[in-house]
């Protein structure tokens, strides 16, 4: 895939904000908000978001990667609204959410990565980001 204007500017906002695990929430919101500036090209920032946990080189990256899917899904959701038709990156994330968790192993999380990344999909079945058949693939 050729690069695109977004590419650089996630990536380095997803550098910043895994310098340190867990992310800060402030580095986290710059990597939403860079995703919700280039969200017309929502293909693109949902392939950006799980490219980078796929080639997260260990598990804690992985976890980070999936804490901004998170952000980046309230983000949205706040800026678009809840309905599907004005909310693509949301819609695009649900279509490929079983193939990017696929890249998490659960079996190498400790104990406290375990259990933010629990409260992170509680949270999601929570607030009704994807119709229940996307739920069950965590």
């Amino acid at each position: 895939m050729t690069d695109w204007e977004g590419s650089q500017a996630i990536q380095g906002a997803l550098r910043d904000a895994n310098r340190q695990f867990p992310p800060s929430a402030n580095r986290m919101l710059d990597v939403a908000t860079c995703c919700i500036k280039f969200s017309k090209e929502y293909k693109l920032v949902v392939h950006e978001l799980e490219r980078f946990i796929r080639k997260a080189p260990n598990v804690q990256l992985k976890v980070s990667g999936v804490f901004a899917i998170d952000v980046t899904l309230y983000n949205a959701r706040k800026k678009f609204g809840k309905r599907e038709d004005s909310n693509k990156l949301t819609k695009r994330m649900g279509e490929k959410l079983a193939g990017i968790m696929a890249h998490v192993n659960v079996a190498d999380l400790n104990g406290e990565e375990h259990r933010l990344l629990s409260k992170v999909l509680a949270g999601w079945i929570a607030r009704e980001y994807f119709p229940e058949s996307v739920n069950q693939c965590f």
